[in-house]
């Protein structure tokens, strides 16, 4: 299964995942053989990538912390939440967002080993409710791992889901500008964390996640420099998951940064932008290279992904399917780890088309 943007679509490929829109519609099911139409009807809806069957690997299941059912869920109620707000101003309470947040802290609770790959295919409106639901799980994931307990976790996913609530009352040709924003327009971006705490109900946790999760652990952030201890833990927590789904989303403007990079990233920042214990909680959650990614290993050779290890997010097991010279092999399993190996590269997509042809 591989992200393949919407321009390098050609007829005859795979759908490896089924699209939904916003109100949890199919657009396309997975299977799908990919004709021109389709892709056309793709394209105007606004779809960015979606991901493809290469058949590399077809035994492969990818699991996901939550469900495609109660994410969708999940961006529904935030949408709802955002309109209601718009209509009535200041709600007196989020009980049905709290309700969401417990549903998804139950499902991801459920799963033995929850390592996160968020792949759902966003449409460009949909940004911000599908960016507050990813924020939600992993934040929820983070602290998880920070030991936090239910009802702390559910508080947690419910100011995950609301985080980005002052944005409401930012003008919708800032938020939806298809080209990176002007110095002056940032800064009208920037007073969504301001906005926050008028609209939100008194419960001070969710106003301070919301005035807080830009604010950075060495005083750089905004919108008032706090530094250190001074942040809420949950806004700490927040915080990170806000900019690593930030940095791994596709936007009209700029392609995603791969997720092995981000999580280096964040590594370095550990300690200075970011509180060190939070970013190690965060990270031990993440799949670098998630499940089903074609890879090139140190050795030349290349597999892909087929298990990740909490705790170890660079090194997964790589079932390996080509040699060095990109010829086919009797597939085998390395745990990279132990072998001392490590991934150089996430293969391109014209790379994985010419490969695929290999193996038809």
């Amino acid at each position: 299964m591989e992200k393949v943007y919407i321009n390098n679509l050609r007829p005859g490929l795979k759908l490896a995942r089924t699209i939904y829109d916003m109100d949890g519609r199919i657009l396309l099911r997975e299977g799908a053989t990919l004709s021109s139409r389709m892709i056309s009807t793709l394209e105007k809806r606004g779809i960015l990538f979606v991901y493809i069957d290469f058949g590399f690997a077809p035994d492969l299941q990818v699991e996901e912390p939550l469900s495609e059912a109660v994410r969708q869920e999940a961006a529904r109620q935030v949408r709802n939440f955002w309109e209601r707000v718009k209509e009535r101003g200041r709600l007196k309470d989020v009980k049905e967002i709290q309700s969401t947040a417990t549903r998804m802290v139950d499902e991801i609770l459920s799963r033995p080993e929850p390592l996160l790959s968020l792949s759902q295919i966003r449409l460009y409106d949909e940004y911000l409710f599908a960016h507050s639901v990813d924020v939600a799980v992993l934040s929820v994931l983070a602290g998880l791992s920070l030991g936090y307990g239910r009802e702390e976790l559910i508080a947690i996913g419910t100011c995950g889901l609301l985080h980005d609530i002052g944005k409401i009352k930012v003008s919708e040709r800032i938020l939806n500008k298809p080209d990176r924003l002007t110095p002056g327009e940032f800064e009208q971006i920037k007073k969504h964390t301001l906005y926050a705490r008028g609209l939100l109900p008194g419960d001070e946790r969710l106003v301070k996640a919301a005035t807080q999760h830009h604010e950075r652990f060495d005083g750089q952030g905004y919108p008032l420099g706090l530094k250190g201890d001074e942040i809420d833990p949950i806004a700490r927590i927040i915080g990170v998951a806000d900019a690593y789904d930030a940095m791994t989303t596709d936007r009209v403007y700029r392609p995603a940064l791969p997720v092995n990079e981000v999580v280096e990233y964040l590594s370095a920042a550990g300690g200075h932008q970011f509180d060190l214990q939070t970013i190690k909680a965060f990270i031990e959650n993440i799949a670098a290279y998630p499940v089903g990614s074609m890879v090139r290993l140190s050795s030349g050779e290349i597999g892909v992904v087929v298990r990740n290890r909490r705790g170890v997010p660079l090194y997964p097991v790589v079932r390996v399917l080509f040699d060095g010279q990109g010829q086919p092999v009797t597939p085998y399993e390395v745990d990279l780890a132990r072998a001392r190996l490590m991934v150089v590269e996430t293969l391109e997509q014209e790379k994985l088309f010419k490969l695929s042809e290999k193996i038809s």
